[in-house]
């Protein structure tokens, strides 16, 4: 019989957000995968704090950059603590790294990057960026079972050559806070899908928090007008 998982909020630390829990199975050990990057850059692989809290040895805590798939990846700093240590010890170790290897005040200073302030608000709203429908989207499940809401830039027509003519395609852009963004739930179980196209990413994150998309049925696709769906919550 499977085990519940273990529920585990993430500790807040100073300056960073936390990605939402991941549990796995990595070379044949279960653990819970917790992660922080600081609150000007939380791309995928940007420079972060991740805590591998193994349910059969050491609990491990590095200070990491990069995909780890690829020779780019870089192993900053790296911890080692006690099998069963709490949350706030590992809270404490956390900080420790945070202070030691993120300058805030550089990084603050700096010019804002959109898809890093976009990835950031995502990140701090539960979504992960993964692979979506052959591209990338940020992704949460949904509280309904089978269900798996989204957010991607909103599409741009683009024409390609295909099979020696000229057809028109929709592509998704990247996201910018202050510009459309598609939000979307999609069955994990068949095609179903419903969306719409919010004004900006805050708008969109709104549309997700609030529900206000219908389930989709088994193969349909519906497209929501993002005021019509503010428009059924006034009083």
């Amino acid at each position: 019989m499977t085990q519940p998982k273990k529920k585990i909020t993430p500790p807040e630390i100073t300056d960073m957000v936390a990605s939402r829990p991941y549990h796995g199975t990595w070379l044949g050990h279960r653990a819970v995968s917790l992660e922080w990057k600081h609150k000007s850059d939380c791309r995928p692989s940007s420079k972060r704090i991740n805590a591998m809290i193994w349910e059969s040895k050491d609990i491990e805590i590095r200070v990491i950059e990069g995909d780890g798939r690829t020779d780019d990846f870089i192993e900053h700093a790296r911890k080692t603590m006690t099998k069963g240590s709490s949350l706030e010890e590992i809270a404490n170790v956390v900080q420790q790294l945070s202070s030691e290897h993120f300058d805030a005040a550089r990084i603050l200073n700096s010019p804002v990057d959109k898809e890093k302030l976009a990835a950031g608000i995502l990140t701090n709203a539960g979504f992960l960026e993964n692979d979506f429908y052959g591209g990338t989207a940020w992704l949460r499940p949904a509280d309904t079972d089978e269900f798996t809401i989204y957010i991607r830039g909103a599409a741009e027509t683009q024409t390609i050559r295909h099979a020696g003519k000229q057809i028109d395609v929709d592509i998704p852009g990247d996201i910018d806070p202050d510009n459309p963004c598609e939000v979307g739930i999609v069955s994990d179980n068949d095609e179903g899908r419903s969306f719409a196209v919010a004004d900006n990413l805050d708008e969109a994150i709104r549309i997700a928090d609030e529900k206000l998309l219908p389930l989709p049925s088994i193969d349909e696709t519906v497209e929501c007008t993002a005021s019509v769906l503010f428009g059924s919550m006034k009083p």
